[in-house]
């Protein structure tokens, strides 16, 4: 009886998200009900992924502002570096997905590069995945990029996403679809839980087992 009751919600409530009265937006939630808890798992079909990509690079930088050597980097400078070094951690830049010369610079100015490996990437499409909602993710701090993402399709760079999870706020370059409400359900913490977990180095870092990012 309990059984039937259940597979009755459930289809009750497809019926809704079908019909359109209901949010896709309560997908992998937790329905309660006077007798038991269902857990559903919607998703929606018209979801569409901010980037089609096979690999992922992820240029990390535990910049501290607070530091002697830092407290001048926002002021304007005449050294290419250092000019690079202040659009790639403070500005949103680049505004062009083919405008990609501060990656020449972007390890001279403390940013270690690992490569996300392809086991996390469904984790990935569940993050960067266009999401509708009614509010905004508001932000007043002022964003530090430590952690900056390119996407790569066949070697091709297809996606820069820069990350401050510290204010919560996020740049996009290169995806043709809506990013403004990125942040409302919960994706900070989901990226960094990817983040977190184990990536391959590329480059720098002899023992990658040995990587700990900070958040």
């Amino acid at each position: 009886m309990l059984k039937r009751l259940n597979i009755l919600i459930l289809l009750i409530i497809s019926s809704l998200l079908i019909c359109g009265f209901l949010p896709y937006s309560i997908e992998n939630k937790t329905i309660k009900n006077a007798f038991s808890e269902v857990e559903i798992h919607f998703k929606d079909s018209s979801s569409k992924l901010y980037f089609n990509y096979d690999e992922v690079l992820h240029y990390y930088n535990s910049y501290d502002p607070t530091s002697d050597e830092n407290k001048y980097d926002r002021y304007p400078s005449k050294h290419k570096v250092d000019t690079f070094k202040v659009l790639t951690l403070f500005k949103n830049y680049p505004t062009d997905i083919n405008d990609l010369e501060f990656l020449e610079y972007i390890d001279k100015n403390g940013y270690l590069e690992l490569i996300i490996d392809t086991a996390l990437f469904s984790q990935l499409d569940e993050v960067f995945v266009e999401r509708k909602a009614t509010s905004y993710v508001n932000n007043t701090c002022m964003p530090i990029y430590r952690d900056i993402l390119v996407f790569k399709k066949s070697r091709k760079i297809v996606g820069i996403v820069k990350i401050c999870f510290q204010c919560n706020e996020i740049y996009f370059v290169g995806s043709k679809y809506d990013t403004s409400h990125f942040g409302v359900f919960g994706e900070f913490e989901k990226l960094k839980s990817v983040l977190s977990q184990s990536s391959k180095e590329v480059k720098e870092v002899k023992k990658p087992h040995e990587i700990k990012l900070k958040y």
